[in-house]
């Protein structure tokens, strides 16, 4: 049975909690950390694609929904998402505004994928317990930001090194936005809290990146970001992607 065919009989129901975490077990051969990496793109590719088919076969409701809207004089909710025609370009990053499909369905699609979120626990769990055990069996070793980079992430560390050298409190949390949107920080980071994210952003650039507590605040602050804010985050994504053009 092929990834897609089981995650199709995951999403409706068919198969028990110890039979997810039975087949994430088998699948990657014990929990190896490449095959869980590999498990959690497939996941979270299905993901995407049911989301899409989702609202594809819902756009008439969607009209309806958003007519509702106009006639009852609610506000739209929208959201500002990277413009994806300019994300791999060369030019300035830009934004471009769209309805927020999710508000508009009460998040109908999230409760529809339930069963393969709860999968994905078990996935993510693996991960984490992965890096529990590699910082058991290398406890010398303080990791920093660098180990969590991709590729291509790596190529732009020294330069960002002099650039983020004694910033803001809130530039470095800002980077890390930046980082992940760009997608240049690998799956492992995804299973660590933010005291952890802190204390790789510390041993790579100094105290002057501050405490948990602030960085914190400004995840929360740019989490659902204004125009301004946007704006700020599209900055910063900018210079990430003018050090890889050296």
């Amino acid at each position: 049975m092929s990834l897609q065919d089981f995650l199709a009989n995951v999403e409706e129901g068919n198969l028990s909690e110890l039979e997810l975490y039975n087949y994430v077990e088998t699948a990657t051969n014990n929990f190896k950390l490449e095959k869980l990496e590999l498990l959690l793109k497939g996941i979270e590719f299905y993901i995407f694609q049911r989301r899409e088919e989702f609202y594809a076969e819902n756009e008439a409701k969607l009209d309806e929904i958003l007519y509702q809207y106009y006639i009852t004089g609610k506000e739209v909710p929208y959201k500002d998402i990277t413009d994806p025609n300019t994300l791999k370009g060369k030019g300035q990053l830009d934004t471009i505004r769209v309805v927020d499909k999710d508000k508009l369905f009460s998040n109908a699609i999230h409760y529809q994928l339930f069963s393969i979120y709860e999968l994905k626990k078990f996935v993510v769990a693996g991960l984490r317990n992965n890096d529990v055990a590699k910082s058991t069996n290398n406890e010398t070793k303080e990791e920093e930001l660098l180990d969590y980079l991709t590729e291509e992430g790596k190529r732009a560390m020294p330069a960002l090194l002099h650039l983020y050298n004694r910033v803001k409190k809130k530039e470095y949390a800002l980077l890390y936005i930046a980082l992940q949107e760009l997608e240049l920080l690998t799956e492992r980071i995804r299973v660590l809290g933010e005291a952890k994210i802190v204390s790789l952003l510390t041993t790579t650039f100094g105290p002057q990146v501050g405490g948990r507590g602030n960085f914190n605040r400004y995840l929360n602050d740019y989490r659902h970001p204004d125009s301004v804010m946007r704006a700020e985050i599209e900055h910063h994504k900018q210079r990430i992607l003018d050090t890889l053009k050296l």
